[in-house]
């Protein structure tokens, strides 16, 4: 029991120090706001940097599972990578509704194929392809959902 109650402590002072202090240099710990702002810049990289255009996705950033918070809600993001504030949402689309040709499947993993026109279309796997209508994709806006905020199915 001793030793239970020693590791407990340290848990409890470990939390106190890491998450409520302002954290370090690296930004990627610290308070609340210091959290979401990483959060929100590595949600800004994967929508940005790893999705990209048929012609050119061998050359696109890689960002591991943006299949797993892709449903979530977002936001929409100017090309100037700034918040418009308008909410969005990406749907699931059939398995063999691909938004690029599927001459891209080997790149799909950790990069991701994007398709923009009349509105925001990302492949993400070969069975898995997903398509948003609210943001303004012909002045350049998409979609950028969140780690934090999961949509209602209802």
């Amino acid at each position: 029991y001793v030793h239970t109650t020693v590791i407990f402590i340290m848990l409890i002072i470990f939390s106190f120090a890491a998450y409520g202090s302002s954290g370090d240099d690296s930004r990627l710990y610290g308070n609340a706001p210091r959290v979401f702002e990483a959060l929100e810049k590595a949600s800004i990289h994967a929508f940005f940097d790893a999705t990209q255009t048929e012609n050119v996705i061998q050359s696109a950033s890689r960002f591991s599972s943006l299949g797993s918070f892709i449903e979530n809600d977002g936001t929409c993001y100017n090309r100037f990578r700034e918040n418009t504030g308008k909410s969005c949402s990406f749907t699931k689309r059939g398995k063999t509704e691909w938004c690029c040709s599927s001459s891209v499947a080997s790149y799909l993993g950790s990069s991701y194929c994007r398709k923009m026109g009349s509105n925001d279309c990302i492949d993400v796997s070969t069975t898995q392809h997903f398509e948003s209508t609210e943001c303004d994709t012909q002045s350049g806006e998409r979609c950028v959902t969140s780690f934090l905020t999961m949509g209602s199915p209802s």
